[in-house]
């Protein structure tokens, strides 16, 4: 991770769990086909539950370490399909 932003919009209501935000907006570097350096940029809204068709994900990964290289992934601001975002405090853990 080399940012990360979490925004609470008044128009979004992650609960349940109640949550001190609801988007998640963030960039790294990592490896690409096994080479490191590319940057990958995400922003993950949790819109509630049940999940699902409420959350949304948008993520680009770019094949070096910054957006003058080629992008190789661009999935747009979308909806999801499956799977279920949650933002809340952290959990005890044991």
């Amino acid at each position: 991770m080399t940012s990360a932003t979490c925004i609470d919009d008044p128009a979004i209501d992650p609960a349940p769990p109640p949550a001190p935000f609801d988007t998640f907006i963030g960039e790294g570097l990592g490896k690409l086909d096994g080479v490191g350096g590319s940057l990958v940029r995400f922003v993950f809204i949790d819109a509630g539950e049940p999940g699902g068709n409420n959350d949304k994900a948008q993520i680009q990964i770019y094949s070096g370490s910054d957006t003058s290289t080629p992008l190789v992934l661009d999935v747009p601001l979308s909806f999801l399909t499956r799977g279920n975002l949650q933002a809340h405090f952290d959990q005890p853990h044991k």
